[in-house]
């Protein structure tokens, strides 16, 4: 029966099926976008995605705001919400891209579920409140561009539509998100610029640098096996083992300090680094610390049994976490 209602409903092949978001067609459009079936999904977000219709979109959101018309802005998130429940990358992209995102985050302020003094200002969030710390100097402008589109996706999972999104939309935001953080990793593994900016902070004991190696390890549990074991192929040919051990301490005194407060300690991100490369590629971590042919800087015990003394140290006499 909902075959033939919604065969019924569709248009001719060819035709136009959803009119300009303008100020006399939201709520037919808003209408049309709530029930859209699988078929009809890919159809509508090629529609949606079209400049015409992003114009459109754009422009009927600065005009009702000024106007101050809730009305007009209520129907728009409507527009935008079910925009984003059809799922489709492409289009999701296209909408948090540097060009519209800040005018696609303004319209989803205006939650119809949500009291108007309770209402996240969603673009003040975004360009003011939150700062970019670039640590690593990425000069190609589409990696920087998708590192920053990560991050508004992940916003607009988890912060601006997580009550109304389906289970096929988290999924595929979740996806969207795990396939940019590939790109972005194979990006970096496949980068000796970055990969000597990384190692270079990391032999400085620069706390940045370690969360930022912490976070790609964390990543890298996404990206496919063979990319996953090129990039920490790439890792412990930098020496990877080697920069840790420096933030291992040898100090008992510093076991057991600190352990309250928000900073994060460098001992225990050193040491997730080491679990994630061990859990990715065991014999990474087995030839370090058991070759005996290099020497520590400051002294001629084998740089593995160093590393090996302070994984000790860290099981016997630091708190659990």
């Amino acid at each position: 029966a909902a075959t033939q209602i919604f065969g019924q409903l569709r248009p001719p092949a060819g035709e136009a099926r959803l009119p300009l978001p303008e100020p006399a067609s939201l709520a037919e459009l808003a209408r049309m976008l709530t029930f859209v079936p699988p078929s009809q999904r890919e159809k509508l977000a090629t529609e949606c995605i079209s400049p015409k219709f992003l114009e459109c979109l754009q422009l009927a959101f600065h005009t009702a705001e000024d106007m101050g018309s809730q009305t007009e802005l209520t129907l728009l998130w409507r527009i935008v919400k079910n925009i984003f429940l059809l799922a489709n990358h492409r289009l999701t992209e296209r909408y948090l891209r540097q060009d519209v995102y800040e005018d696609i985050m303004g319209i989803l302020e205006y939650d119809e579920g949500i009291p108007m003094n309770n209402r996240v200002g969603h673009r003040q969030m975004l360009k003011v409140n939150i700062k970019f710390k670039q640590v690593l100097a990425f000069e190609d402008a589409e990696m920087l561009e998708r590192i920053h589109l990560n991050y508004r996706l992940q916003y607009l999972k988890d912060f601006v539509l997580p009550r109304v999104l389906d289970d096929g939309a988290i999924a595929s935001l979740t996806q969207l998100v795990n396939i940019n953080n590939s790109i972005l990793l194979n990006y970096l593994q496949k980068s000796d610029q970055l990969m000597v900016q990384l190692f270079e902070g990391l032999r400085q004991k620069d706390l940045q640098s370690l969360l930022f190696l912490q976070d790609a390890c964390r990543l890298a549990k996404v990206m496919p096996p063979n990319q996953r074991q090129a990039l920490y192929q790439n890792l412990v040919g930098h020496e990877l083992f080697d920069v840790l051990i420096h933030f291992l301490p040898e100090d008992e005194g510093c076991f057991g300090q600190g352990l309250q407060a928000e900073a994060p300690i460098p001992r225990h991100l050193a040491l997730e680094v080491i679990l994630h490369s061990a859990l990715s590629e065991a014999s990474h971590l087995r030839c370090f610390l058991s070759g005996t042919e290099q020497t520590a800087v400051n002294g001629n015990r084998p740089k593995g049994r160093l590393l090996l003394g302070g994984l000790l140290r860290l099981v016997h006499r630091d708190d659990d976490q």
